[in-house]
């Protein structure tokens, strides 16, 4: 049997409209559902979903860098290297955040649309070169001659790219270790990090 795309939906909270979609979608045979609800705070009740609770816990076991006050959605793609450790074989991994809205009648024909249409390793909207005064592009401007942009609410990626970015991430983790505090740079944001890694 084909292995089943994960669709991953980001959160800090649930209720009745996304358990809609989220169960509007969890019937479909190719595809598999999981919430990755911030409980920094305490414990989200997630109902029959089933659940990746977001804590500094797990990140901090992967190697990734968790010393952000607002680590969960300034870093999109830390959730992405959770979901395929607890799904090392799902055929892709798509990222919706909770207040993203599929404006079809049935939901997961979104996802199937664009997963048989195309096999690249990643799909976002707003790919582009940065702007100048995008100030989420600034900790990449040392890494990058040119520095890539993406947006994050929605995002497809490969097994093998997630893999790939957290290797990246670990490495760059190690890097500003070996620079005193008050000199390191800014940590990169998802949109930021990823677009210019993958670009």
């Amino acid at each position: 049997m084909p292995s089943k795309s994960l669709i991953v939906f980001r959160t800090h909270f649930v209720d009745r409209r996304l358990l809609d979609l989220i169960e509007s979608i969890w019937t479909a045979p190719d595809y598999e559902v999981v919430v990755a609800v911030d409980e920094v705070i305490g414990t989200i009740d997630t109902k029959e979903a089933p659940k990746l609770s977001m804590t500094a816990v797990p990140f901090d076991a992967l190697g990734l860098y968790t010393e952000l006050y607002d680590m969960l959605w300034r870093c999109g793609d830390y959730l992405l290297y959770l979901a395929r450790q607890a799904y090392p074989g799902a055929a892709s991994y798509w990222l919706i955040e909770y207040d993203v809205a599929i404006n079809r009648p049935d939901p997961v024909s979104f996802f199937r649309d664009h997963d048989i249409v195309s096999p690249h390793d990643f799909l976002s909207t707003h790919f582009r070169e940065r702007e100048p005064g995008w100030r989420w592009g600034d900790p990449m401007q040392g890494e990058y001659a040119v520095v890539w942009r993406s947006y994050f609410p929605l995002v497809r990626l490969s097994g093998r790219t997630i893999g790939f970015l957290l290797e990246r991430r670990v490495l760059a983790l190690n890097r500003i270790r070996a620079i005193a505090p008050q000199f390191r740079p800014e940590w990169p944001n998802d949109e930021s990090f990823v677009a210019c890694e993958l670009h």
